[in-house]
């Protein structure tokens, strides 16, 4: 089951979607092009930095709902 999902969603990095976040940075217009998700961001938070440097983490509607659902323990 492991390698029938890693062949069809492949193991990406941060480093790869870079270019798109910083493009959703630069322009205030950019959340609306649903550059890396289907749903409009409504924002880019930071991230804590845990691998060395902190991160723009764009942020949906969607994101903040499913974290909120998130069982704890």
């Amino acid at each position: 089951m492991r390698r029938a999902y890693v062949s069809v969603v492949p193991l990406s990095s941060y480093d790869q979607y870079v270019d798109y976040v910083q493009r959703m940075f630069d322009r205030a217009d950019a959340a609306t092009d649903r550059l890396l998700t289907a749903d409009p961001v409504e924002f880019l938070s930071y991230s804590s930095g845990t691998t060395g440097k902190n991160k723009l983490i764009p942020t949906t509607r969607w994101s903040k709902v499913s974290i909120a659902l998130k069982p704890t323990g």
